[in-house]
């Protein structure tokens, strides 16, 4: 099976200087998938290739470039480079044994360490590791060793290998990639503990995103962080508002009427929250629009093709102005998944908030889901 190598190249702790403006402002790039935007106590990377969609965030009061590519960069005097690597649905999907997980997260450890000791540094590498969970329930790798004794003739000059001490790597799955976090302890910047902390402090920051992510609303939702402040969604076309919480990472729709964002993920699997706007002339009452998207199925029935109608369970405890809302069960081939729906009415038209889940994650995130629908305001 053909896998790209992880690349690592030792840097030394001289840095080339470059004006790097996308660093600094965030400014965006349509050819180029990657941003780092400015955040209250550093840096956000983030990620919007194909297949990836993430963020994190890096503590520093300042940033640079190591290279052109910028996957490779310090922040503050820590080192980072980030590498990224693709894996088959035949070893992971987010339907696997959790044990499945590890075992793709510790085969690119091997890949990579065999690599390290019988090509670089020529003998037995002393690593330690561990596996830990986000506040998230995110899961992380955490693998590292001491700079190897100095071989004369090796494959690093004496000059190189003096100038790192440790070799730090933190992996993780995002959508349909493996993430490795590369980042060595340049001479005798910091001990090995607080280097395994800072990248602990990384894996709390890291948010999966379900589709291309919307950068207009993550900056402004970084900004509002900065000031304390919500963020409050608002469409004069549409006649409500609704606050974003700082939990919903909001990611973009061709659909002008369609407010979209998926929830931090459990055991890689993101639950996703939308709000869809509908123009009143499109149906006789707010009745007749609840009939349409709930109300008329029935066990069996067929939604759009692909889903298939199973039960729903109407929920009396609403908010106020809150049409219906219903607990709905669907299925997908034959992947049984919960979803919870609520309608509005606005002066120019019909809310439809949706909020899908699989089984063993809609209980944990319905509260979330509430929270959110319990900020509209109608116009």
């Amino acid at each position: 099976m053909n896998f790209n190598r992880f690349k690592i190249k030792l840097v030394l702790p001289v840095l080339f200087c470059f004006a790097f403006i996308a660093f600094a402002t965030a400014q965006k790039n349509d050819k180029n998938p990657i941003a780092v935007f400015k955040s209250e106590n550093g840096y956000v990377y983030s990620d919007n290739s194909p297949g990836l969609h993430y963020t994190l965030e890096f503590i520093g009061d300042s940033i640079q470039p190591v290279n052109a590519d910028i996957n490779a960069f310090n922040v503050g005097n820590k080192l980072y480079q980030i590498l990224n690597h693709n894996y088959t649905s035949e070893q992971y999907t987010n339907k696997s044994d959790p044990s499945k997980e590890d075992e793709l997260l510790l085969h690119f450890k091997k890949y990579e360490a065999d690599y390290q000791s019988e090509e670089i540094h020529k003998q037995k590498l002393k690593i330690s590791e561990e596996f830990f969970n986000n506040s998230d329930e995110k899961k992380f790798h955490l693998w590292y060793f001491p700079q190897p004794d100095y071989i004369e003739g090796g494959y690093l000059s004496k000059e190189a290998h003096a100038s790192t001490t440790w070799h730090v790597n933190l992996s993780f799955i995002a959508n349909q990639k493996v993430v490795v976090i590369y980042s060595p302890i340049l001479g005798n910047r910091m001990p090995i503990e607080d280097k395994i902390s800072d990248l602990k402090t990384v894996a709390e920051s890291v948010n999966i995103f379900g589709g291309p992510i919307d950068e207009d609303a993550f900056s402004y939702k970084l900004n509002a962080a900065k000031d304390d402040e919500l963020i409050e969604y608002a469409d004069p076309r549409t006649k409500y508002y609704v606050d974003i919480p700082e939990w919903l990472n909001m990611t973009k729709s061709s659909n002008a009427g369609l407010l979209l964002g998926t929830l931090p993920d459990i055991n890689n699997v993101k639950n996703a929250i939308s709000i869809q706007w509908f123009e009143k002339s499109e149906f006789k009452s707010i009745d007749d629009f609840n009939t349409a998207q709930v109300l008329q199925y029935k066990m069996g029935d067929v939604i759009n093709g692909t889903h298939t109608f199973m039960l729903r369970n109407e929920y009396k405890d609403k908010a106020e102005n809150q049409g219906i809302s219903y607990k709905v069960q669907l299925m997908a081939g034959n992947s049984l998944y919960n979803t919870h729906v609520v309608t509005y009415e606005t002066s120019s038209g019909y809310l439809l908030c949706r909020f899908v889940a699989t089984q063993e994650t809609y209980k944990r995130n319905l509260p979330k889901f509430f929270e959110f629908v319990n900020s509209i305001v109608l116009e």
